[in-house]
């Protein structure tokens, strides 16, 4: 094995020699470094080359990384099939061109690479290049997550939720979901989390797994999950707050404040509707106000910049619940 294997193998490959790094984790110029010297020893080994080439896409070198890669391509290396066709997806180095990123990652796929699979379904689902095929893309995927490719996994699951190019089957995207697992990319977290072990219709409910999937949606980026995670904590706190589902109250206040930073309406209002009772946090009245005015100020911006009657259309909580909160706040004296 070679300084380069360790420094950008992709843990996809399956051709690798080492475990693999993920893309982001690339050391760029310590890896371009060994490969460049590896390749120089091993001219003919298809891996190095391939993974000289991600080292240098990993560094925003795409026109020298497609270079690379095409060299591995054409002697059907099958992961610098998959990344070829991705620069070709995307334009990283070259024009944008779907025909010929779809003939890549098909290549891919024959050859071995469980991303082939993904991508080429991706194509599908979302139909680019083409008509959009949910039926093929779901095809696609399963062969991609019978191989353990959570991506795919994640995304079949997401089908097989929402009945599209398969039938509706909640039990067989819950096993999907939950084979990709913390590797699942965050919507298939939040789904996981919320309509899967929340959801009181799915015959799966699970308090404690709905934190669980729901704060890794959050931690990666999902705007849904940390509204829905944030309103959560506030109503524990408001009607449970010495339990807190063995959580402290820390770190429910810290959900809390994250969505109120982020401007989430619903969570200023609930916000300031503990401000006015003093649940969880000091009673301030004059604090509660000032939510709300930024509450009410968000929706009405949000409502010119897109032409509609403001509607709260995020809210987690009913109208009758967010009047009731609103005349609290209204009533609230120190």
């Amino acid at each position: 094995m070679q300084d380069c294997d360790r420094l950008a193998a992709s843990p996809g490959d399956p051709d690798r020699a080492s475990e693999g790094i993920p893309f982001a984790a690339i050391n760029t110029d310590a890896a371009i470094r060994a490969c460049e010297a590896a390749v120089t020893e091993f001219p003919e080994s298809l891996r190095l080359m391939f993974q000289l080439g991600r080292a240098l896409d990993a560094a925003g070198r795409h026109g020298e990384a497609i270079q690379r890669y095409e060299k591995s391509a054409q002697s059907d290396y099958a992961a610098a099939q998959n990344n070829l066709g991705f620069a070709y997806l995307y334009g990283l180095g070259t024009a944008p061109d779907y025909a010929t990123a779809a003939t890549w990652f098909r290549r891919a796929a024959d050859n071995g690479d469980p991303y082939g699979y993904t991508n080429l379904g991706h194509m599908y689902q979302t139909g680019t290049g083409g008509e959009q095929d949910y039926k093929k893309a779901a095809e696609l995927f399963e062969k991609a997550a019978r191989q353990d490719e959570p991506t795919a996994q994640g995304r079949l699951g997401l089908l097989y939720f929402g009945g599209l190019g398969v039938d509706q089957d909640v039990e067989k995207a819950a096993k999907w979901l939950l084979a990709a697992g913390e590797d699942a990319e965050p919507f298939p977290l939040f789904t996981l989390g919320y309509y899967i072990f929340l959801d009181r219709d799915s015959g799966m409910r699970d308090v404690e797994k709905a934190f669980y999937w729901l704060r890794l949606a959050a931690e990666r980026g999902s705007v849904d999950a940390q509204k829905q995670l944030a309103y959560m904590y506030l109503r524990i706190v408001e009607v449970h707050p010495k339990s807190l589902y063995g959580r402290s109250k820390d770190e429910a206040m810290d959900w809390i404040n994250r969505s109120v930073e982020a401007e989430y309406p619903s969570a200023l209002i609930s916000l300031a509707f503990l401000h006015s009772t003093g649940t969880a946090v000091p009673k301030d009245c004059q604090r509660a106000r000032e939510l709300i005015r930024t509450a009410q100020d968000l929706e009405d911006n949000r409502a010119e910049e897109s032409g509609m009657i403001p509607d709260n259309p995020n809210m987690p909580m009913g109208f009758v619940e967010l009047g009731e909160r609103y005349a609290a706040v209204g009533n609230c004296r120190d």
